[in-house]
């Protein structure tokens, strides 16, 4: 049957929609079985056909011969892991309360009988670097807690390689004598902070001391450390709680803590930037969001900062780019967009009222022409490149399904289901600024779609994108169906990196027990998250990894920091928590922590 050969075949992605329709059928609402209108299957044949198109006119490399263009696409980077996730808990089924486990001579997690180990730390959330220290915060079961919220399904999925326990997990009871917690939370758990020494090769543990009790309890009312920002002899950590604020924990760059504190009103954050000797941050404010520039700290007020602007919804990537500071956002109020600042004057963005707006120079209703989708994209990962800005989208799987059910729905039928999950469907698209602060601005489709599939209440069916363009070297997803999230961005050494996030893998283990995969090969080749390089500003982007940088259970790079003088480094995202076996031949789950340098 081969649905795994091809990347993004039209058989799996028809086999692995509907799989993950049947997951997430008690969220979506289960279709009754029937015989389809004709017209329902011609749509599905038409979505498949597009997206088979789509697969094989994947990222033509343009200019070089042949055997040059391959040579050109080999690797430059060589990768070193650095750190990895240890198991921490023992799992003896859903809802079974957890043993506990012994700790042998090396420091590894024995469990007993009847049980296995686990990892629950998932993500590299937050990354920054000092000196020859990397500074990171975890993330756990990540993609549980999506499938809890985003997808509103709290319901238990199991395989051998990740489970989610939802509302089920005895975690909820267990964590707080006395508290349940919701049932999106019952797989998560408290977020570590690390602190990893190049010097010695060591990984430390950061710590709240006893002595700051607040302290210690807002680690564990933090979903966890999305971001990591540092300057001068500070470093930063920070994540949504529990509730209506944000927590931060302060460290200086020996290893001290500084302190912490909660901002109510905020309610998340996710990147840092450094610009001319000031470091600036973007937060969730109610529907909307500020960015935010950081003025001091002291124990009694670790976080003191300003807000220096405002927009419609929440802030998600910052860069600096030809003397103004960029944001990209999530939907709220309004569709992810792109936002400018004012001229950075002084070496700093000046105070600004609140009451006023940083400028919009580009939203996803530029490109996309089905307004429902539009409304589910989210702004990703942007930097400056040659001159120019570039930026891509992210996509969380299925939500612009829920969508068009919401506005929709109810679908009569199964195949109406696949339509619909197929016809909303979207891969990541790569877009390229210039001149955005003039009268004449100019924005490239550089990876996207030409049509894309718009549904009109009645049928689905193909439009020109709103931009009316063609990608100019190939198509989304740099040609990968499952490249659902431009995740970061970083020039190192005078080339553009771009991960990714592929939910390949998390959907193809999600399928097993749907159906009948059996006989079908794994494609350890084809999962896990992408690293594409652009050479320059008039070239392709060229395939540096496409195999999760050699773990692909690791379905993205999550974080990056980039220093020419010591390396490209990459903080992974890997939910597969029931991966822990060293003695099998599959990687492990959980965070990873990678060095990529040149070859020569």
């Amino acid at each position: 049957m081969g649905w795994f050969a091809r990347r993004g075949s039209p058989a799996m992605v028809v086999a692995g929609l509907a799989a993950a329709l049947a997951l997430l059928a008690p969220a979506a609402g289960a279709a009754t079985p029937e015989v389809p209108d004709p017209s329902v299957r011609e749509q599905v044949t038409t979505l498949q056909d597009h997206w088979d198109r789509e697969a094989k006119a994947a990222n033509p490399v343009k200019g070089p011969k042949p055997d040059k263009a391959a040579k050109s696409q080999a690797p430059v980077l060589k990768s070193r892991l650095l750190a990895a996730a240890a198991p921490d808990e023992c799992f003896a089924g859903v809802g079974a309360h957890y043993p506990t486990g012994t700790y042998d001579d090396e420091g590894n997690l024995v469990c007993p009988e009847g049980s296995q180990t686990k990892v629950n730390q998932a993500y590299v959330w937050g990354l920054t670097k000092t000196g020859d220290d990397l500074w990171f915060g975890t993330g756990p079961n990540i993609v549980c807690l999506v499938f809890s919220s985003y997808l509103r399904s709290t319901g238990p999925v199991i395989n051998d390689s990740w489970v989610c326990e939802g509302e089920e997990s005895s975690f909820r009871t267990a964590w707080t004598p006395g508290v349940t917690l919701p049932p999106t939370l019952g797989d998560w758990r408290p977020a570590d902070l690390f602190r990893y020494d190049q010097a010695t090769g060591t990984l430390n543990g950061l710590t709240i001391p006893d002595s700051d009790p607040a302290g210690k309890a807002r680690l564990g009312s933090t979903i966890g450390i999305r971001s990591a920002g540092s300057i001068g002899d500070r470093v930063f950590f920070a994540g949504p709680g529990m509730g209506s604020y944000l927590n931060v924990f302060v460290f200086d760059t020996g290893g001290a803590y500084v302190g912490s504190e909660s901002l109510p009103g905020f309610t998340n954050i996710r990147k840092w930037v450094e610009v001319d000797g000031h470091l600036y941050t973007g937060v969730r404010a109610g529907n909307g969001g500020q960015v935010l520039r950081y003025t001091g700290s002291s124990p009694a007020d670790p976080f003191q900062y300003v807000s220096v602007g405002t927009v419609p919804s929440e802030p998600a990537e910052l860069a600096e780019h030809d003397g103004r500071l960029y944001v990209s956002t999530w939907p709220a109020a309004e569709n992810a967009s792109l936002y400018m600042s004012p001229p950075i004057s002084a070496g700093e963005v000046n105070v600004v009222d609140l009451g006023s707006v940083w400028q919009r120079v580009w939203t996803a209703g530029d490109y996309e022409p089905d307004p429902v989708t539009a409304a589910t994209y989210g702004g990703g990962a942007l930097t400056s490149f040659q001159g120019q800005l570039y930026w891509g989208t992210m996509h969380v799987p299925f939500t612009a399904a829920l969508g068009h059910t919401d506005v929709y729905g109810p679908w009569d039928s199964d195949v109406a289901e696949l339509a619909n999950a197929l016809g909303s469907h979207r891969a990541i698209s790569i877009f390229r600024g210039d001149e955005l602060d003039t009268d004449s601005p100019t924005v490239e489709l550089l990876y996207g779609s030409a049509v894309l599939p718009v549904y009109d209440g009645q049928a689905w069916t193909l439009r020109p994108n709103t931009m009316g363009a063609e990608p100019l070297y190939g198509a989304s997803g740099f040609g990968n169906f499952f490249n659902n999230y431009t995740w970061t961005m970083g020039v190192y050494r005078d080339d553009l990196y771009v991960g990714t996030m592929d939910w390949r893998y998390l959907l193809a283990k999600g399928a097993e027990g749907v159906l009948d995969l059996s006989g079908i090969p794994a494609p350890d080749d084809l999962y896990g998250a992408d690293l594409w390089r652009f050479p320059d500003a008039t070239s392709a982007a060229r395939p540096e990894r496409t195999d999760g940088v050699g773990n692909y259970a690791s379905y993205g790079i999550r974080t990056m920091v980039a220093d020419d003088e010591d390396g490209l480094f990459l903080g992974m995202a890997n939910p597969m928590n029931l991966m822990t076996d060293t003695s099998d031949d599959r990687p492990e789950g959980g965070w990873q922590l990678l060095r990529l340098t040149p070859r020569r």
